[in-house]
């Protein structure tokens, strides 16, 4: 979300206090009404603040003033809102074995703007690796890489991060453990030893 202050002039009252406020919108019929404002005469400036939509969008917007005798409408002008990075979330990891893991992510919104997209990832959240920069990510988008190489038994972070032409997002913080090979070793020789011994 974005926010932006509209302004007027009331350039003539017709010799009556009127009522004043804005029409707004993201389409030549615009459709969004800010509340009336009074009371106002010739000369008089106002103004409001609206919400406009997150992502680079051009906004439509005229003034209104009404009084006893009738409403005016003002002249349609236009402006471009800021870009703005995109919304990006990491999901959980899958494919965990003891020396790699796939970390995932997903562009929820790519603020009208395509993305590139990649991983950090490391032993703490200060991560330290990270994957090849991918293009071509839009809204809705899921994403993976492989993390690699890494070491058995032990607790990883990582976190999706998206660029688009506005800036950079970064999603939160996702830890996995990968699997331990010397337990794994020791339950095989475990279970060896038991069928030697029943067999004798």
């Amino acid at each position: 979300m974005a926010s932006a202050r509209l302004n007027g002039t009331l350039t003539d009252d017709g010799g009556l206090v009127c009522d004043v406020r804005f029409e707004w919108g993201i389409t030549p019929a615009m459709g969004f009404f800010t509340a009336w404002q009074t009371p106002f005469t010739t000369g008089d400036t106002f103004s409001v603040i609206i919400i406009t939509p997150g992502g680079l969008e051009t906004i439509y917007f005229r003034a209104i003033a009404r009084n006893a005798i009738g409403t005016t409408l003002g002249t349609t002008l236009t402006f471009r809102t800021p870009g703005q990075p995109p919304d990006v979330i990491t999901l959980p990891a899958s494919e965990i074995g003891e020396t790699s893991a796939r970390m995932n992510g997903n562009i929820v919104n790519d603020r009208g703007s395509g993305c590139f997209t990649w991983f950090q990832y490391g032993g703490t959240t200060v991560y330290g690796s990270e994957t090849v920069k991918v293009p071509g990510a839009v809204t809705g988008s899921d994403f993976d890489d492989i993390a690699w190489p890494l070491s058995g038994g032990h607790t990883f972070h990582y976190r999706a991060v998206a660029r688009n032409r506005f800036g950079i997002s970064y999603g939160n913080n996702v830890s996995f453990s990968t699997l331990s090979g010397r337990g794994s070793k020791s339950n095989i020789t475990g279970d060896l030893a038991y069928l030697l011994l029943k067999q004798g």
